[in-house]
């Protein structure tokens, strides 16, 4: 006797497959998005020896509060595992990028927070990153195109981003 279960919602015959258009779209959107930020990870990698998670932790400490960015609040940000993060944030560290000290008001939590060299090399890595970016994906973005793209992307990004 047959242990299938046939009334399973997710047996191939059951699934309610992606219409060619919605195939060809999430592949474009995958696939492009892949190429988007391999491009962009390896221009990091060769220019500032810095990976896209390292450069957005850097950006989103440059833009807390002066007494630091929480690692909790930057974890959720980010998306990433606490022990993800902590990796990042060693690496920039080592380098002398940032600054990781204890909340003078609550020690379990951790701030983060920029040094002259991380401000310097960001200041620097920001303007050139901005260049690649319109160069590698905005020029293929029409003017008119903002708008509707930016609003499909938003939610989907809030729909999947979690709490």
């Amino acid at each position: 006797m047959s242990s299938v279960v046939h009334d399973d919602p997710t047996t191939a015959s059951a699934v309610p497959w992606l219409s060619d258009a919605e195939q060809r779209v999430w592949r474009d959107w995958m696939f492009g998005g892949f190429a988007v930020m391999g491009q962009i990870d390896e221009w990091m990698q060769t220019h500032y020896s810095l990976s896209v998670q390292q450069f957005h932790i850097m950006v989103m400490t440059s833009e807390g509060p002066e007494q630091g960015t929480a690692m909790n609040e930057l974890s959720m940000a980010m998306l990433l595992p606490p022990s993800s993060l902590t990796y990042q944030v060693k690496q920039l560290e080592r380098r002398g990028l940032i600054d990781v000290r204890k909340d003078p008001h609550d020690r379990r939590v951790r701030r983060v927070r920029m040094t002259p060299v991380g401000w310097e090399l960001l200041t620097d890595c920001a303007a050139k990153h901005v260049v690649h970016v319109r160069e590698i994906f905005f020029s293929h973005v029409h003017d008119e195109e903002l708008h509707s793209f930016g609003g499909v992307v938003n939610r989907i990004w809030l729909a999947n981003a979690g709490d």
